[in-house]
């Protein structure tokens, strides 16, 4: 389990820091954090070979740049993690090979919630069904967004897209199920509801 990689200066946390700053100066004022966005994994090796020059993840990256720019996520309040371990060895950034054992699955939601604990954000952006399904696996206090094949057209429309938590170990916290921020499609189709309920005034 331990990060064969030398850490990104600018990307998801575990492997990047975790704060989408591109300024070394700004990142030592940042304070708290008011949200966190989950995101599934890094991804593959070939995207972290290819796409991370220099030590950073590419800020016209489809996910960084819809969560910045179409979202208008203040980074300075957002921290960016993912809620799988490692780097994947196989596969593409949207297709698994290899299938999860159970006791990597836990390890990886304990970390998680010490993420929480630490970081302690009053929202939690939880990007796409994979984080979903993981989160559903996880806990029966995700059993709103079951079943795993619900759609986000199903979740919005019965509000369900959005959890409130009071847990001891998950804290006190909104969990909210967007649309992957790489999904322009579905994105635009769920943004007016997202930036309500994370309280940004949409604008086209």
């Amino acid at each position: 389990m331990l990060n064969k990689y030398n850490k990104l200066q600018y990307g998801f946390f575990p492997l990047g820091d975790g704060i989408l700053i591109d300024d070394a100066e700004k990142k030592k004022s940042v304070g708290e954090f008011k949200i966190m966005v989950l995101g599934n994994d890094f991804g593959t090796d070939e995207y972290l070979t290819k796409e991370c020059p220099d030590g950073k993840e590419r800020d016209t990256n489809a996910t960084i740049s819809n969560l910045i720019k179409r979202l208008r996520l203040d980074v300075t309040n957002t921290f960016f993690t993912n809620f799988h371990l490692g780097v994947r060895k196989e596969g593409s950034n949207t297709n698994r090979l290899v299938k999860l054992n159970t006791d990597y699955k836990n390890i990886c939601y304990a970390y998680f919630i010490q993420q929480l604990d630490f970081i302690n954000p009053e929202i939690v952006l939880c990007l796409g069904h994979e984080v979903r399904r993981s989160l559903i696996e996880c806990s029966p206090l995700f059993n709103d967004w079951k079943p795993k094949d619900a759609t986000l057209k199903e979740l919005y429309e019965s509000g369900k897209y959005q959890i409130d938590i009071n847990d001891k170990a998950l804290g006190n916290r909104k969990f909210i199920i967007i649309p992957h921020p790489s999904d322009n499609r579905n994105l635009n189709v769920h943004i007016k509801d997202v930036m309500k309920t994370l309280g940004i005034n949409y604008k086209k």
